[in-house]
């Protein structure tokens, strides 16, 4: 028998000084056998374990994407102030109507009753200077200086005076003529 390679049967042990070292060469390559296996199924079951992610967006995408977003609230916000805008607008022009159609009937009232106070001063002036009665003409004439006239209204008023100025004096070289005919001359 040769005492290099002999094996006990059923043992690991040799028997041999180079068997020995062969033994522990066997124990350590089923230790880092076992070392690699044991490591290969933990990081296989650690693997397994993780639930795969998506893949985090580039900058630009992201970018792209919040800028699009940004500008469409922004359309919507400047359309929805728009919309605000011609209703506040419209709003605005009726209650300019409004104001306007007021405005202009009550100037219409204030021309028609000055129209109208102006037509009776003419009209009880006219009749004080057939009248002869030069002081009740004038006292009429008076209530105008108070009133906005017309040209046409300031030319008809500058006639009347003028009526008024040509009766007293035409009253007044008449009375004269009158005297002088009372004593002859």
């Amino acid at each position: 028998m040769a005492t290099a390679g002999l094996i006990r049967v059923g043992s690991h042990k040799q028997l041999s000084a180079s068997g020995h070292e062969q033994g522990n060469l066997t124990m350590k390559n089923k230790i880092i056998l076992t070392t690699i296996v044991a490591t290969a199924c933990a990081i296989s079951f650690t693997g397994c374990s993780k639930s795969e992610k998506e893949a985090p967006k580039p900058a630009t995408e992201t970018a792209s994407n919040a800028a699009s977003s940004a500008v469409s609230s922004l359309k919507d916000t400047a359309s929805q102030v728009a919309d605000k805008a011609k209703d506040v607008a419209a709003q605005a022009t009726d209650k300019a109507k409004e104001v306007a159609a007021n405005v202009k009937e009550t100037a219409s009232k204030v021309t028609d009753a000055a129209s109208t106070k102006f037509d009776d001063i003419v009209t009880s002036t006219k009749k004080f200077i057939s009248e002869k009665n030069y002081q009740g003409a004038m006292d009429e004439l008076k209530k105008l200086t108070d009133v906005q006239l017309t040209d046409s209204q300031k030319k008809t008023l500058e006639d009347l005076k003028n009526e008024l100025q040509a009766s007293i004096t035409g009253g007044t070289t008449n009375a004269i003529n009158s005297v002088k005919g009372l004593f002859g001359k």
